[in-house]
C-alpha cells in the first residue's frame, strides 16, 4: 500500500487549521512523492502555501528537482542558522509544513543542539496544519504532541531473504568483496569505512557529508551519481548516515545493505535505502552489539541538555531496555517477522569453513554434517547434499562435498567427503 492509497485527496480535506498529523510510512511506500505530487498539487490549487523539509543535502537536492513551483524546499540546517525569531518569521507565512524525516530532531541532537529550534516551533500550537513523516517516528511520542490525525502504512519486509547477524566487520568483509552483487554498507566508524575505501579501490568507495572531517576523502563523483541516477558505480559502498534518510538507490545489483550501527531508527532507514524493482531480494547484516555495549546505551545520561536530545535519550533508553530484556537478535528477529531458516550467523559460516579446512580431503558423516549446518538452515530427514553444497556456495565457502563409493567389491558403501574447489 502506498501513503496516497490511505491519504485521498477527499482525506485531505478533513484535515484543519491548527491540525498535527503524523505519518508512519515504511521507506518506499511513496511518502516523498505524496509531499511532492498529491499533497503539493492539493495546496496549489487551494492557494496554500507549503514548504517541505529534509534532513540531508542529498534528500533536499533531490526534492528540489521533482517539486512543483509552488513548494519550497529546504533543509533543516538551513533554519538551525536562524535566531528563534527568524525562523518564527519565515515559517509563519506557510499555512502547510512538511516535517518529512522528523526523527531527525532527534537522532542528532546528541552532536547538534540546534535541532530543537525548529522542532520547538513545530511543538508550538498554530494556525497552520503541520505534517509529520517518517519511517521511524517514534521519538515524537514522547514529545507530548498531540496529533489530530495518524496514518500508519502497514509494513512489509517480506523482500528480505535473509537477515544475517555478525560481530565484526572483519568477519563478513571477504564475503562481500567475492559475491558477485553490490553492498551498502552503514558505517559507524567513518575512519574504518574510508580506510576499507582506501585499500580496495577498485572495488570500494566511501562517503560522507560536507560537515565530517573525512569530507576531502570522500568520493565526490560517488555522491553526484547517487543524487543525479540513484545508483553507484562500485560493488561496495560505505557511508555515514549522510545517505541514511530519504535517498533513492535503484539497481538491481544492490542486494546486501550492511547496518554496523545498531541505533534501532537507523537500522530501519538504512534498509529503505535500496528502492525495490519487482522481485527484488536484500540480504541485510546486522551487527550485534555486546552486552556492556547494550547496557551502555541503557543506562547513558542524555549527551546533550537540548530538549531533543533529552527526549531522544529516553527513547534509546526505553529501546534498549526492552532489547536487554530479549536479546539483540531475538528482537530484530521479531521485529522483521523472520522465519528461523532465514536467519544466519556469520560465526557459523567460519565455523563451517574452518570444519570443511580441518578435514578437507577426508570423509565426513551425515551426522556431523547435518549438525554443522543444523544452527540455521532447517534439517529435515534424508536432506540432500545439493542443498549444503548450494549454502557454501552462496556464501563463498571454498569447499563442496563429495560422494564417493569404497573399494571393496563386495557390500560397496557410499560416504562423503570434503573437497577444495
Amino acid at each position: 500500500m502506498f501513503i496516497s492509497d490511505l491519504i485521498t485527496t477527499q482525506e485531505i480535506e478533513t484535515w484543519q487549521r491548527g491540525d498535527n498529523i503524523l505519518i508512519k510510512s515504511q521507506t518506499g511506500s511513496g511518502k516523498s512523492h505524496f509531499m511532492i505530487n498529491v499533497l503539493a498539487r492539493y495546496c496549489e490549487e487551494h492557494n496554500l502555501k507549503t514548504i517541505i523539509f529534509s534532513n540531508r543535502d542529498l534528500l533536499n537536492q533531490q526534492n528540489k528537482k521533482l517539486a512543483l513551483k509552488n513548494v519550497e524546499c529546504f533543509n533543516y540546517q538551513y533554519m538551525e542558522k536562524m535566531t528563534p525569531e527568524a525562523i518564527k518569521r519565515k515559517l509563519d507565512k506557510y499555512d502547510v509544513i512538511n516535517a518529512d524525516e522528523c526523527h531527525y530532531f532527534f537522532e542528532d541532537a546528541s552532536f547538534n543542539r540546534n535541532t530543537e529550534k525548529v522542532l520547538q516551533y513545530l511543538l508550538t500550537p498554530s494556525n497552520q496544519i503541520k505534517i509529520f513523516a517518517s519511517a521511524t517516528p517514534e521519538p515524537m511520542y514522547h514529545t507530548g504532541i498531540k496529533f489530530a490525525k495518524q496514518y500508519d502504512v502497514p509494513h512489509d519486509y517480506s523482500f528480505v531473504e535473509q537477515l544475517v547477524f555478525y560481530n565484526d566487520f572483519d568477519e563478513i568483509q571477504d564475503f562481500l568483496l567475492k559475491d558477485e552483487f553490490k553492498t551498502l554498507c552503514f558505517v559507524g566508524n567513518a575512519e574504518r569505512g574510508c580506510h576499507f575505501a582506501f585499500e580496495h579501490p577498485d572495488l570500494a568507495d566511501f562517503i560522507c557529508s560536507k560537515n565530517n572531517a573525512l569530507w576531502r576523502f570522500s568520493a565526490k563523483s560517488t555522491f553526484e551519481t547517487i543524487v543525479e541516477k540513484s545508483r553507484f558505480a562500485k560493488k561496495i559502498l560505505l557511508a555515514t548516515t549522510v545517505i541514511e534518510n530519504g535517498i533513492n538507490i535503484v539497481d538491481k545489483k544492490l542486494k546486501n545493505i550492511v547496518v554496523d550501527i545498531y541505533d534501532p531508527l537507523a537500522i530501519v532507514q538504512a534498509l529503505g535505502r535500496k528502492r525495490l524493482q519487482e522481485n527484488d531480494r536484500v540480504r541485510l547484516f546486522l551487527r550485534v552489539p555486546t552486552k556492556q555495549q547494550i547496557k551502555r546505551k541503557k543506562f547513558a545520561p542524555s549527551q546533550s541538555k537540548s530538549l531533543a536530545a533529552q527526549i531522544y535519550n529516553g527513547f534509546v533508553r526505553e529501546h534498549f531496555t526492552n532489547v536487554d530484556e530479549v536479546g539483540f537478535v531475538t528482537h530484530w528477529i521479531s521485529f522483521f517477522e523472520m522465519p528461523l531458516e532465514k536467519v544466519a550467523y556469520v560465526s557459523n559460516w567460519n565455523t563451517i569453513e574452518n570444519f570443511m579446512r580441518a578435514h578437507c580431503n577426508q570423509s565426513v558423516t551425515r551426522l556431523e554434517v547435518e549438525d554443522l549446518f543444523r544452527a540455521y538452515i532447517s534439517i529435515a530427514p534424508n536432506m540432500k547434499l545439493a542443498l549444503f553444497n548450494r549454502f557454501m556456495e552462496k556464501h563463498n565457502i571454498p569447499f563442496k562435498i563429495e560422494t564417493k563409493l569404497t573399494t571393496k567389491r563386495e557390500n560397496r558403501k557410499r560416504y562423503w567427503i570434503v573437497k577444495p574447489l
